[in-house]
């Protein structure tokens, strides 16, 4: 089954050299460049994100909200996870999904039993 993941992976990359301010319309083409990256899984197409790491030289891989199982609702509330059904397309993994839902007292620590 998938789940988030974020993988990194080294670079290879000549030492770059100084350059002088862009030129006009180049700093608008390096802002619209693709971050994007799309991988095949068992299940179907994933989109991700690319990050670069210019400090650390490396770029990492992040594929966000990803269900590791099938949504447990109608008969499947309360039962064991169900595997993911292979789906069409390319889905969407560039952001995080949907926060469970939590209700009543936030629980900071757990009571000590003494006897």
């Amino acid at each position: 089954m998938l789940a988030t993941s974020a993988l990194s992976m080294p670079q290879d990359r000549p030492e770059e050299e100084e350059e002088g301010p862009p030129a006009e319309g180049e700093e608008a083409a390096e802002e619209e460049e693709d971050n994007t990256v799309e991988i095949s899984t068992p299940y179907g197409m994933l989109k991700g994100l690319t990050v670069e790491d210019e400090e650390d030289d490396f770029t990492q891989y992040r594929f966000l909200g990803i269900p590791y199982a099938q949504a447990p609702v109608g008969r499947l509330r309360f039962k064991d996870p169900v595997p993911l059904r292979p789906w069409t397309g390319v889905r969407n993994a560039t952001e995080f999904g949907s926060s469970c839902l939590q209700v009543g007292p936030s629980v900071t620590a757990v009571p000590s039993r003494t006897s």
